[in-house]
């Protein structure tokens, strides 16, 4: 017990001996005019640098809101099975539905709209909007269906984000 008790008063002079003592009465000329005797002294010049402040979760918000999605696939099928193209068309037919199927990566960090609009030879016949939630890829579809008489020229598809931003601009020549 006695060992202990040396040993115990012993760490206890070594820790009090390393704290930074100045001689009583002593003042300290190396805080600048002005500071408070609590506050840290400023890093001497050529030390290392300041890291900058953490941005704030709201900043950090903003950022991720205003980055744009990014496509990962795009085309025109003529029908979705289990979430995924049936197909590729490369033309299309009068009377026929057409599928704009698309997979999208959306890491703003919060869910996103895109508005898909159809036409045919510069007509719109279609526009929806569509949310698109927060997802590494997240797939979905729109469609359209030529009429009978859409007998030549082209359907286009324009996938914009809800900033106005270009996603898609195709187009599909219809065949009869």
């Amino acid at each position: 017990m006695r060992e202990a008790s040396r040993v115990g008063a012993a760490l206890l002079i070594v820790l009090s001996a390393c704290g930074d003592r100045s001689p009583a009465g002593a003042t300290s000329s190396s805080a600048p005019a002005g500071a408070s005797m609590g506050a840290p002294a400023p890093a001497p010049s050529g030390g290392l640098p300041s890291k900058p402040p953490a941005p704030s979760s709201a900043e950090v918000d903003d950022e991720l809101s205003t980055q744009p999605m990014e496509l990962m696939r795009f085309r025109f099928t003529s029908a979705i099975e289990k979430r995924e193209p049936k197909d590729e068309l490369k033309f299309a037919r009068p009377g026929q539905r057409v599928y704009g199927y698309l997979a999208l990566r959306n890491r703003t960090g919060r869910r996103k709209f895109v508005t898909l609009a159809w036409s045919v030879n510069g007509e719109e016949r279609t526009k929806l909007d569509l949310p698109i939630d927060e997802s590494w890829q997240f797939r979905t579809w729109g469609f359209n269906t030529l009429l009978p008489t859409d007998r030549k020229g082209t359907l286009r598809l324009e996938v914009t984000d809800e900033a106005g931003h270009p996603i898609v601009d195709e187009t599909l020549p219809i065949r009869p």
